[in-house]
């Protein structure tokens, strides 16, 4: 009986928990079915968003309709550049404008009382907005989370950070209730969390203007495109004036091939061209022809505004801002330091040279984040960088030595590379350089012309120079004897010889004279002790022995034309050493007959005639020869 009683227990409780069971699984599911749960919650909302920051430029995101209780997470990485960015969520209802403007006052406030801006600026951050990060990502990635206090509408702001300015490409996730957006390994479920509040934001609509200059020596010109992405729309004004031709110009693709012409303005004067991307594309470029015709060619400074899905660009009035639409000539300045003359070979026309080469540039293709290889700068040396530039389709100003001879022995190239794109290239070297324009005319009183010429390879479309502030100089200990450098001088110029394109040509010039000690003393002083002992000669009465004297005298000039004609090359024209040398040489050949003429005559009996030729002929002698110094003198002055 007892065994009966505890089997209906048993019974009775294993019937009552299915029915408890059964309840649970019911009520679960009913108020599954009943009770709201917010939508973005239960499958984790996850955006990605991409674009460019460009220096001076921010992206206020509109956030609508965040629920309470929700909790956003958001995480920035720059992908290129420089890009170090910020995340700030702000209040709802915010004035960005007032925002900024408060906080441009209170940083000019802290540097004035001499306070730090890097205390000031998160102190100012963590009082105006709901929440902020810097660097809470890896590397100089921003992230960050906020729990929805209230249900509303909020703005995120994306910016380079305030420390420094940085630009690149960016990635942003933002998710709710997904914190697996924090690490990055999120991915984008479909969800439109976020739209960009183009009002709010700056720079959105590139709108550039430059000047396109068309001339004789230069009737083709063109510009690059920065990149595009596919649906832009690129509009285009060109302007000039209304009585005068107006050049042609085409866009082309990065196979040079036209896809768009210039179409005439509703006037005189203006061209018109719109076109939209079919793809994302780079190096789209425009080409201008000032050639309309065989008789007629447009030249002159014309105006080009161009723009990025901005309509009114077409009217030729639209205020300019955003990021760097077309590419202009990267300015590059280059320095020339002369430390050694080590030769200078007159007869070959060049001289050996041993300099210090630097060019600094800014180029954003080189930028990049400190954070990806932990370094304040990349250093490259001798052909890494070439090889680092062409692997990654980088031109950078390469160079050739216009006027270099044989090889260019490089003893130390290197390249430094900065987050921002700056860069700094240096390079010692040694070499012979042509000198074309010797001029020996005023030889030994010479002054000459040496030349350090530096061409580089791209047109100026791409690079254009600029000398160096505080670099161009020459050394103090220069080792060359003969000569003394008395100045030195920079400049740029243009240059087609070495080209199809006009290049950029920086040229390093410096002047110098001879040290005239040695001509002095090893030339003129001998000529003139000489020509003094054969004025002497014309006391003695001995016309035999003025003859021999007179034939010796001829044979030392034409031994001193020897000399010096063996330092020169064999010029088209007389140097002044040559004049005074056949001007002694004529002189003393006409002494030489005189006294040949004096010497038949007193053999003859004349003895009368010849001392009183003689007697005229012992001053005439000298004032002769001065004459010729003279004139010789003032020929080459």
């Amino acid at each position: 009986m007892g065994l009966d009683v505890s089997w209906q227990c048993f019974r009775s409780c294993r019937s009552l928990q299915n029915l408890l069971w059964r309840s649970l699984f019911w009520l679960v599911l009913l108020g599954g079915l009943l009770l709201p749960l917010p939508a973005t919650a239960a499958r984790g909302a996850v955006q990605e968003i991409t674009g460019r920051l460009d220096p001076g430029e921010r992206l206020v995101f509109t956030l609508a309709d965040l629920k309470k209780g929700q909790t956003l997470y958001a995480h920035a990485l720059g992908t290129s550049g420089s890009l170090d960015p910020f995340l700030v969520l702000v209040r709802p209802g915010t004035d960005m404008s007032a925002l900024r403007q408060a906080f441009t006052a209170e940083l000019e406030k802290t540097i004035a009382a001499g306070g730090d801006p890097l205390v000031m600026i998160p102190e100012f951050a963590e009082r105006h907005n709901l929440a902020w990060d810097d660097d809470g990502g890896p590397g100089y990635g921003a992230k960050m989370s906020f729990r929805v206090p209230k249900s509303g509408t909020y703005a995120l702001l994306l910016r380079s950070a305030l420390a420094r300015e940085t630009f690149g490409t960016f990635r942003l996730l933002l998710g709710l209730d997904a914190p697996a957006v924090l690490s990055g390994e999120a991915r984008p479920s479909g969800a439109r969390i976020a739209r960009l509040n183009q009002n709010a934001s700056s720079g959105l609509a590139p709108v550039q203007e430059t000047k396109v200059t068309i001339s004789a020596e230069r009737p083709r010109t063109f510009l690059f495109l920065t990149g595009v992405k596919a649906g832009e729309t690129l509009y285009l004004y060109f302007a000039g004036p209304p009585d005068k031709p107006l050049p042609t110009f085409a866009l082309h693709d990065y196979g040079d091939k036209p896809v768009r012409n210039s179409q005439p303005g509703d006037r005189p004067g203006i061209a018109l061209l719109e076109y939209t991307f079919p793809d994302d594309g780079e190096n789209y470029l425009l080409r201008f022809k000032g050639q309309i015709s065989e008789e007629t060619l447009a030249t002159g400074s014309f105006r080009l505004l161009a723009g990025l899905d901005e309509p009114a660009v077409l009217t030729g009035n639209v205020p300019l801002g955003g990021r760097a639409l077309l590419k202009q000539p990267v300015p590059v300045q280059v320095g020339v330091r002369l430390q050694q003359i080590t030769s200078v070979d007159q007869k070959a026309e060049n001289f050996g040279a041993v300099a210090t080469l630097q060019m600094r540039w800014q180029d954003p293709a080189l930028a990049f984040s400190p954070d990806s290889c932990q370094c304040p700068f990349k250093m490259f040396r001798n052909e890494a960088f070439s090889e680092f530039a062409a692997a990654r389709h980088i031109p950078w100003p390469e160079f050739t030595i216009f006027n270099q001879q044989g090889n260019r022995w490089v003893q130390n190239r290197y390249v430094v590379v900065f987050p921002d794109g700056n860069a700094i290239y240096l390079e010692r070297f040694s070499t012979t350089l042509q000198a074309p324009d010797f001029n020996f005319r005023r030889f030994p009183f010479d002054r000459q012309q040496f030349a350090i010429r530096i061409d580089n390879i791209y047109p100026e479309e791409f690079f254009l120079y600029q000398p160096m502030e505080n670099f161009n100089e020459l050394g103090t200990e220069l080792g060359e004897e003969e000569w003394v450098v008395i100045d030195s001088a920079t400049s740029v110029t243009s240059d087609l010889s070495s080209s199809l394109r006009p290049v950029s040509r920086f040229n390093f010039q410096f002047e110098a004279r001879r040290h005239l000690t040695y001509y002095i003393f090893r030339i003129f002083l001998p000529l003139f002790v000489i020509i003094s002992v054969s004025w002497i000669i014309f006391f003695s009465k001995d016309y035999a022995k003025r003859v021999d004297v007179a034939g010796t005298n001829l044979l030392i000039f034409v031994a001193f034309n020897f000399t010096v004609s063996g330092d020169l090359p064999r010029l088209g024209y007389l140097t002044f050493m040559d004049s005074i040398i056949v001007s002694g040489f004529l002189v003393t050949s006409l002494v030489l007959v005189f006294n040949v003429i004096i010497r038949r005559l007193e053999l003859t009996g004349m003895i009368n005639w010849v001392q009183k030729i003689d007697q005229y002929m012992l001053w005439i002698y000298p004032l002769f020869y001065l004459a010729a110094v003279v004139g010789v003198t003032l020929l080459f002055d």
